[in-house]
């Protein structure tokens, strides 16, 4: 009895160690792995998601990178003049006499110091017809005294509380929107190089420029300052005549209808919402305040200076028209 009793305990005692791994029952092969846990299907779905997204921006990043290879690509390269060595001459060197003739001549041209649209161009200056004088010089003095009245103290106001550094920020955010015009008149004008300045301008600043606040493309290129205006002037189209716009200014009939198709080019016409009017209408005038901000003082001295405003706006502006002609 006593053995009887000993086996059973060694029996019992047997039967709670684990067989050996050789003697454990194999898994059929018909019961298939175990089924994942939900947590484990979670993050397999999630590293399935993020193979998908790196393999889309992985195709998608040569496209965004593209407008930045045609700007780099229209940048001119930099050639290193050579200077021949100088040449000892042992003629004596004659004396100085000024050419009073040429001296006199170049009295008489303009100032192309003082002149803002003054510049010397071989082209034949614009001159552009002017029926419709009383009208105009009727919005010229309207304009005028909307700017004594309105625009001067706001620009003169919004310049002593805002730091240039902010203003001339904001004028950059301004032109870099109007690259689309530069970039679309460039190619219509057939100077694909021009045009791919002026699309990698606008990618660079409305990217590393924070909306273009930072010219930071124009330490590798200067805009591109090309418009549907003068692509019409380069088509030979006629400007026709003169023209003074309600608080727009002087323009001519061929500018006029320029401007309406700008207004398709430019990225912030197309805002859409309930208040998007309203918006349009702020941004636009807080351009004007902005950019009237930097010119108070050419513009009252262009005012008590001149005897006829009227002639010398018009003047300025054919001046202008003949300049973009000649570019």
């Amino acid at each position: 009895m006593a053995n009887l009793r000993h086996g059973d305990r060694r029996l019992r005692n047997r039967r709670q160690l684990p067989l050996p791994v050789r003697f454990r029952p194999e898994k059929s092969r018909s019961e298939g792995p175990h089924p994942a846990t939900p947590g484990k299907n979670r993050r397999n779905e999630t590293r399935r998601d993020l193979k998908e997204k790196d393999l889309l921006i992985f195709r998608v990043r040569p496209i965004l990178f593209l407008p930045l290879l045609i700007f780099f690509l229209a940048l001119p390269s930099a050639s290193v003049p050579t200077q021949e060595p100088p040449v000892l001459s042992t003629k004596k060197s004659p004396s100085f006499q000024p050419d009073i003739s040429e001296a006199s001549a170049a009295d008489s041209e303009i100032d192309y110091a003082t002149d803002p649209f003054a510049e010397e161009v071989s082209e034949e200056k614009v001159r552009l017809s002017d029926p419709l004088e009383p009208v105009n010089r009727l919005f010229l003095k309207i304009n005028g005294v909307l700017y004594l009245i309105v625009m001067r103290p706001a620009a003169s106001g919004y310049r002593a509380v805002v730091p240039k550094p902010i203003r001339t920020g904001i004028r950059n955010g301004f032109h870099n929107l109007e690259e689309p015009i530069h970039f679309v008149s460039s190619l219509l004008q057939g100077k694909p190089r021009d045009a791919g300045v002026a699309l990698g301008r606008f990618f660079v600043n409305s990217t590393v420029g924070i909306a273009g606040f930072f010219d930071v493309a124009g330490k590798h290129r200067k805009a591109i300052d090309r418009s549907l205006d003068q692509t019409f002037a380069k088509a030979d189209v006629p400007p026709g005549p003169y023209l003074v716009l309600p608080i727009s200014g002087p323009s001519t009939v061929r500018g006029s209808l320029a401007s309406v198709a700008e207004g398709f080019l430019q990225p912030i016409n197309y805002l859409s919402g309930d208040d998007s009017e309203e918006i349009l209408t702020g941004l636009y005038a807080g351009k004007t305040v902005n950019e009237v901000s930097f010119r108070i003082e050419e513009i009252d001295s262009l005012s008590k200076s001149s005897l006829d405003p009227y002639v010398t706006v018009k003047e300025y502006y054919e001046r202008k028209l003949t300049k973009e002609k000649g570019r």
